[in-house]
Order: C-alpha cells, then sequence, then structure tokens
C-alpha cells in the first residue's frame, strides 16, 4: 500500500501545472523528445530524492534556515525566467536555436529545476510526514517508496512528452510556434508566481 501511495503521489505531483511540467511539453513540441526524456527523468529523480532526504529530516532543516531558503527561490526564479525568455525569444525569431547549457534539457536541469523551487521542497516535506507516519520504517523501504515516487512522476512527464510530440508531429509550423509562445509564456508567469510567494512570505 506504501509503494502505490507513492507511485500516485508522484504521479498527481507531476501532473500539476508548473515549470516542470511546462518544460518537458515545450521540448516535446520542437521536436527533442529524447531531451525531453532525459529532461523528465532528472525531474523525477529529484522528486523522489526530496522525499528520500524529508525522511531524513535533512530538508526540513535547510529550509528552516531563511537567507538559504530564499537564495534557492531566487536561483529557481532565475532559471525559470531564461527557460521561458529564451524559448520566448526563440519561438518569434529574435533569437538562434543555439543551445546553452542552462537551456538544454539534460538530466541535470531537470534535477535542477525541481531543487530549485521551494514550494515543491515544502511539499515534499509534507508528504514525508503523512506518507510515512509510521516511525519503525527501514532505510530501504523508505528507499523503495522514493523510487515509486519517481516512477509516477516519470510516468505522468512521459505522457506530457507523448503529448507534445503528437503535436510536434502534426507539423503546422504555426500550431507549433502558437504552443511555443504559450508554454514560455507559462514559464515566466511560474516564475513570477514563485518570486512572488517568495516576496510576500
Amino acid at each position: 500500500m506504501l509503494l502505490l501511495s507513492a507511485f500516485i503521489i508522484g504521479f498527481t505531483a507531476a501532473a500539476l501545472p508548473g515549470a516542470v511540467q511546462t518544460t518537458v511539453l515545450q521540448t516535446a513540441i520542437t521536436g527533442k523528445w529524447k531531451q525531453g526524456l532525459r529532461f523528465s527523468a532528472g525531474a523525477a529523480f529529484m522528486d523522489g530524492f526530496l522525499l528520500l532526504l524529508a525522511f531524513a529530516g535533512i530538508i526540513q532543516f535547510i529550509v528552516s534556515i531563511f537567507w538559504i531558503k530564499m537564495s534557492i527561490g531566487i536561483l529557481g526564479v532565475g532559471y525559470m525566467l531564461i527557460l521561458g525568455i529564451t524559448g520566448l525569444l526563440k519561438s518569434i525569431g529574435k533569437m538562434d536555436q543555439k543551445e546553452t547549457v542552462i537551456n538544454k534539457q539534460t538530466f541535470w536541469n531537470g534535477a535542477l529545476l525541481v531543487i530549485l523551487h521551494p514550494p515543491t521542497i515544502l511539499y515534499f516535506i509534507g508528504v514525508a510526514a503523512t506518507l510515512f507516519a509510521t516511525t519503525n520504517l527501514s532505510w530501504s523501504v523508505v528507499g523503495l517508496a522514493s523510487f515509486f515516487l519517481f516512477l509516477g512522476a516519470f510516468v505522468c512527464f512521459l505522457i506530457v512528452a507523448i503529448c507534445g510530440w503528437g503535436i510536434h508531429k502534426l507539423n503546422n509550423t504555426f500550431l507549433l510556434t502558437l504552443f511555443r509562445i504559450i508554454t514560455s509564456l507559462i514559464l515566466i508567469f511560474f516564475a513570477l508566481k514563485l518570486l512572488y510567494s517568495l516576496i510576500i512570505q
């Protein structure tokens, strides 16, 4: 039951509209579905790893220090803005299609986007508290639950990538450009939303 719950939590957390899901869709729309899968694997891996860290109490310690939490948040805002703005500029032809280390969708960039989002970190503290309510769990069981959470998140991102790939296969230039502009604007929106949450806290 614990493993099934972890899988469902991973899937539903990944299904919520957010920067990772938007980036996966954006990458698949441009036809780079392999990059999208690598990015998805990195993001899903970090989801599972955060659950493991939350069980160990490490995340709770980090977010209790205000300046560390704010620094992570500001870096996250900057990273999402870079992804969104470069995606937008490429979509409207104001920037060449050359990829940089920052906007290339790699495994580690997927993991980075998750770890630089404080609400996600706080979410997994709550998940760990409810999922691991039984205090006598072994590390192997917790590790297995983290793996199932990773699987749930990855399956969800895979579905998003397949949808993006389907849009790409339509081969309609106007539609592809429109979807790329929309996903870029959504990324910018999530960056500004995160910035707002950091300011008002």
